[in-house]
């Protein structure tokens, strides 16, 4: 790492935004997913109204990585990447060092899937990025069907993956939020 990202991650850390989650809320959410939507539903009530993501550089590394996580499963069990995309998540994703963060919290398979996913992304990025009516966008998922089996094997792991995320939130709470 960089001394300029070290210096830069020591910072935000410095002013980073750690919102309040009600522990009785956490012992009791009744899956892995619905504890880690406390959280980012605790980040999303501190960012701007209808920009769920408006103040990623206000949270930790780690709170930014589980609300890129949060966004996107969100998108893909939604609607796929060609959703994701078009709802101008893309450059959030794979422009940002989000693959290997998640690779980092012990998440390698959904790194792996981001990195494949990025390489269709970038070869196509000005394309998949344009503005579009719905019945174009709709004609996305047959034109990018590369994205498909990409897809399949997110839904095939997601379960799992939500399951390490949420322990590492675990271990690391302090990192994440403040328990009232």
């Amino acid at each position: 790492m960089s001394l300029f990202r070290k210096v830069k991650d020591w910072l935000r850390k410095q002013v980073a935004i750690l919102p309040s989650v009600p522990a009785a809320a956490l012992a009791n959410a009744p899956s892995d997913e619905e504890y880690l939507f406390l959280l980012v539903e605790a980040y999303e009530r501190l960012a701007s109204p209808g920009v769920p993501l408006a103040k990623l550089s206000s949270f930790t590394n780690e709170a930014t990585v589980l609300l890129l996580f949060s966004t996107l499963k969100a998108q893909v069990e939604n609607g796929g990447f060609i959703q994701l995309i078009q709802n101008g998540y893309g450059p959030a994703i794979f422009d940002s060092p989000f693959s290997h963060d998640i690779a980092n919290w012990d998440v390698p398979q959904v790194a792996e899937l981001i990195d494949k996913a990025r390489a269709i992304y970038q070869a196509h990025r000005a394309y998949l990025e344009r503005p579009r009516t719905l019945s174009d966008f709709s004609a996305l998922y047959k034109e990018f069907n590369q994205f498909e089996p990409l897809e399949n094997y997110f839904y095939a792991i997601a379960e799992s993956q939500t399951a390490i995320v949420r322990a590492y939130v675990a271990q690391h709470f302090s990192q994440f939020a403040r328990i009232v």
